[in-house]
């Protein structure tokens, strides 16, 4: 088995990692003994690196919360906190659960944005309907391309006048 890159070693004892790190390392070792067994040395060292890289933007973003987040937001980020960093969805559903929050603090705000939502979307709704039946659909007969437009000139009407 070889052992993992020096500079990611080193990157690793500097990462605050706290009373996780053995249990951490040791997850490390095993990753790497597992793809050099599949790939070889260099997809274990490629690995490797991935998941130093994985754990580095992890404690950044763990430092940085901790340490300009609000006081009454410290027990719900603990809460949250999931190893490696969380997941998208989970991030995501903590945007809505925050967007939400302040949608219901100003009752004004949100009935403004939900008519202009309905009315975005219910404008768009019309002009692609009436695009679609009219320019992209095709007419409801057999040979289109046959179709004839026929108008009588009379003398008391000098204008066109299709029939």
């Amino acid at each position: 088995m070889s052992h993992p890159p020096a500079l990611a070693r080193f990157i690793f004892r500097l990462l605050p990692l706290g009373v996780r790190r053995a249990e951490i390392e040791r997850d490390l070792s095993q990753v790497l003994a597992k793809h050099q067994a599949r790939g070889g040395r260099r997809a274990a060292r490629r690995r490797y690196w991935k998941e130093i890289r994985s754990l580095t933007a992890w404690s950044i973003r763990h430092v940085f919360i901790s340490r300009h987040a609000p006081i009454n937001r410290h027990a719900s980020i603990a809460r949250q906190a999931t190893f490696p960093g969380g997941t998208a969805v989970n991030e995501l559903f903590r945007d809505i659960r925050y967007g939400l929050r302040g949608l219901r603090r100003q009752p004004a705000y949100t009935v403004l944005a939900v008519v202009t939502l309905a009315l975005g979307v219910g404008a768009t709704t019309v002009m692609f309907t009436m695009v679609e039946g009219v320019l992209l659909r095709p007419l409801p007969v057999d040979q289109p391309e046959r179709l004839m437009m026929v108008w009588e000139t009379t003398p008391r009407t000098p204008q066109n006048v299709a029939i």
